[in-house]
Formats: C-alpha cells, structure tokens, sequence
C-alpha cells in the first residue's frame, strides 16, 4: 500500500503502523514551510515482497542495467530495499544526474 502523506505530519499520523508500506509526502509543507524551495520524500518500510510476480517493473529484465530484474536479482541484504534502489537509480540515468 502506497499511502500520499501530505497533509498530515510524521509525528501525528504513523502510517507504517496501519499496514502502509510506502508514504510520499511534500517535505516543502513541513520542512521548509515557508516554500522558498520544492522537495518531496519517499520513504520505504523495506517489508514489501517486490518479487513475488505480481509487479512486472521488477519481475522482468532491465535491460538498461545489464539484465537485472529488481525484484530478484539484487544480494538478500538488498532485496527488500528493491524499490528505493530502483526509485533513485533509475531517474538518475534518465535524466543524467
């Protein structure tokens, strides 16, 4: 379950604890409220099974990373962060940073 955040705070709503398994949320309302800049967050409990074929952007092969399929191929100490790791690698080289 992938929960948007954004108008409730960290502290007052704990979606992690509902069963929530990714929570968005606009760090510009609540960082830096003042909005002299953009931000958002991702934050990712590290408990979703990503490879248990029902999420094909991770159960086929990426052929822009030699092959690797996300939701397998990654070391057992990395798999359950499969998501954050594809969420932050992939738009990088897209968008070349």
């Amino acid at each position: 379950v992938i929960v948007d955040s954004t108008f409730s705070t960290p502290y007052l709503c704990r979606p992690f604890e509902f069963g929530c398994d990714i929570v968005v949320s606009s760090m510009t309302k609540w960082v830096g409220g003042h909005g002299a800049g953009i931000a958002g967050i991702i934050v990712d409990k590290g408990g979703f099974p990503w490879g248990a074929g029902k999420h094909p952007i991770f159960d086929k092969a990426d052929e822009s990373y030699g092959g690797m399929r996300w939701g397998h191929d990654l070391p057992e100490s990395l798999a359950p962060l499969s998501y954050i790791l594809r969420a932050r690698t992939v738009p990088l080289r897209n968008t070349g940073g």
